[in-house]
Order: structure tokens, then C-alpha cells, then sequence
């Protein structure tokens, strides 16, 4: 997140997704298989069937639609307009 503000490049966005599913895999933690009678660590699409939730990329590009509807409907000498347009 090193460019302009709110520009997210595929480093970042991997980055992002990479904590995101650390942080989700350390609160669900380890799973019972019963079939196979151990401990699993849950896979990515494991994690977001059971979390349901948007995310985190999905929700920052959702904030930041939002924000370009707040800054459109703006005066036009308002500082964030003519920063964002």
C-alpha cells in the first residue's frame, strides 16, 4: 500500500488475503477428521465456506465505491474531490 492512496497492486492484495486466512485459520483452528481419525489444518475454501463473509479485498473495494459516491455527490472546492478527481 505504497502508492497513491487507496490503490492496491496484486502484492498487496496477496498479501492481504495471506493474513487474512492466518488470522481466520488461528481463530477456527484445527479440525477432527473423523475418517481419517487425526487433526487437519483447513484449506482455503474450507475457510471461507464456513466464514461466509465478504473479504478483505472485497470489502475495501466495497468501502471504496462508497467513498467515490460520497466524493461525487461533493462541492467541487471540497479538498477530497480535487484530490480524488
Amino acid at each position: 500500500m505504497h502508492q497513491k492512496l487507496g490503490h492496491l497492486t496484486k502484492r498487496d492484495r496477496k498479501q492481504l488475503d495471506v493474513f487474512e486466512r492466518k488470522l481466520y485459520r488461528r481463530i477456527l483452528g484445527p479440525v477432527y477428521d473423523n475418517e481419517k481419525e487425526n487433526w487437519k489444518i483447513l484449506t482455503n475454501k474450507e475457510i471461507y465456506t464456513s466464514v461466509k463473509k465478504p473479504t478483505i479485498i472485497e470489502t475495501i473495494r466495497l468501502n471504496r465505491l462508497r467513498w467515490f459516491g460520497h466524493v461525487q455527490r461533493m462541492e467541487e472546492n471540497k479538498i477530497p474531490k480535487e484530490y480524488y478527481i
